[in-house]
């Protein structure tokens, strides 16, 4: 039997047909999410939920008459936090209000931002773009349709409409997602969110269990959508490992624990089958190389003579060789946006001496400095205890050798990268084909297999 996994993403929505037993990646499909829609403000970031469930929906057909046997299953994962209203028919009522919609970060009065009061009022820290944060502001600003009977995440809906039904069902993963959560009933805390003035009925029903939500009209197995980090470990991390390392434009650092763990700057989030993953997150992470290629070319421009194309290949090169040129490291505190507790914080390039400012060591040294703070989030984490290899996914690390053998120094132990570069969008398959019954998620790690990477250690 084949499984069918789409992950939801902000500017791309990719899917993955998938052979069930084996794991084999039979067919792949990315196309832009050009569901973009105009907004009124600079800081609303708003999308079209019908022309994202189109997609999927002309996604799952395509796959369905490409797959050599039947479909047996759907999965859906993708971008979190982000709301659309629906009405009682399951129909959209609203745009989606992506996770990078700001009006929660807009001055609320008494010199507060509507997040900022959240957390006055209910005692819990709800960002900018997170469902709740949502719909506080339109609740405080009268701006829910008043034909809204609930709200859900893009993927509750793409799930729900695979499903034909006419309300959504939300996992654990996706509800913490939105905030007011608690880990410990598994559950909103309607009284706290009552409190605020917002009505607890908008809330979609939430289970903990991973299901088969609904069947499609061709009778395919839908399955609850998952968060698309939750997917991602799934679909990444095989039998051996417990902890993810993912650097993109952000990056962030998962490992898979037992029970709730709260610690200061770390974020627990429900996963699978009550188990959970304790998540450090960068707010810069990959972009902090972006920002020195920015230098760079603004260097070149001021110099007339221009970069040309290639930058950052020629920043690695530049970087392999400081590698080994034995120069003294720069220290590089990548926290140029400063952290999620302490937003103030900025970054830093220090230990600088009279030989060792090089364009190469200053390369080598922001890939480092990426690498240095998702390890501080590891330490926080665990129980002191390296492990025998790491996960790591990412465009940034599966195209940069320079940073996966700079991820093998900082964390003193292999890294390992999965062989499908679809992580989430393979992890929602797999879920599916877990969700019929087929195998639990804990077998479903066997079925997981890295690329040939040699020791850089």
């Amino acid at each position: 039997m084949s499984y069918i996994g789409i992950d939801i993403g902000t500017t791309t929505i990719s899917g993955l047909l998938v052979e069930g037993e084996s794991g084999r990646e039979l067919k792949r499909e990315t196309v832009a999410n050009s569901a973009k829609l105009p907004a009124d403000a600079p800081w609303k970031c708003l999308q079209d939920p019908q022309k994202i469930w189109e997609i999927c929906r002309q996604m799952i057909e395509t796959f369905s008459a490409q797959s050599p046997e039947p479909v047996e299953g759907i999965g859906f994962t993708g971008q979190m936090h982000g709301i659309l209203y629906l009405d009682k028919e399951g129909k959209p009522c609203s745009e989606l209000i992506s996770w990078q919609d700001e009006r929660a970060n807009q001055p609320c009065g008494e010199g507060l931002t509507y997040s900022q009061k959240i957390a006055r009022l209910s005692g819990y820290a709800v960002a900018t773009g997170c469902g709740l944060a949502t719909l506080f502001y339109d609740t405080v600003n009268r701006r829910i349709p008043p034909n809204a009977a609930k709200i859900c995440t893009i993927t509750d809906f793409a799930a729900m409409k695979a499903a034909g039904r006419k309300t959504p069902l939300t996992h654990v993963s996706n509800a913490a997602s939105l905030g007011m959560f608690s880990l410990e009933q598994m559950a909103f805390d309607r009284q706290k969110i009552q409190g605020l003035g917002v009505d607890p009925g908008l809330l979609p029903e939430v289970t903990d269990e991973e299901q088969v939500i609904g069947y499609t009209r061709e009778g395919i197995a839908v399955c609850v959508a998952i968060g698309d980090n939750q997917a991602s470990f799934l679909g990444a991390v095989g039998q051996g490992a417990d902890t993810l390392i993912n650097i993109g434009t952000g990056s962030q650092i998962s490992k898979l624990i037992d029970r709730p763990v709260f610690k200061e700057g770390l974020e627990c989030r429900p996963y699978l089958d009550h188990k959970y993953l304790i998540v450090g997150s960068s707010l810069c992470g990959g972009s902090s190389y972006n920002l020195l290629m920015r230098f760079f070319v603004q260097a070149g421009e001021l110099l007339s003579a221009g970069c040309g194309k290639d930058v950052m290949r020629r920043m690695d090169r530049a970087a392999e060789e400081a590698e080994n040129s034995g120069l003294v490291p720069l220290k590089v505190d990548t926290r140029f946006r400063g952290t999620r507790e302490h937003p103030e914080k900025r970054g830093s390039i220090s230990n600088i001496q009279w030989d060792n400012f090089t364009v190469g060591n200053l390369c080598l040294s922001f890939l480092q400095g990426i690498c240095e703070e998702l390890y501080e989030f590891y330490e926080r984490m665990g129980d002191g205890q390296d492990q025998d290899f790491y996960v790591a996914s990412g465009n940034a690390v599966r195209n940069g050798g320079i940073l996966r053998r700079s991820l093998q120094k900082i964390f003193r132990a292999p890294i390992r990268i999965p062989r499908n570069a679809e992580e989430a969008a393979f992890g929602a398959a797999m879920l599916a084909f877990c969700c019929t019954g087929k195998r639990s998620w804990q077998e479903v790690r066997g079925k997981i297999r890295y690329l040939k990477e040699e020791s850089c250690l």
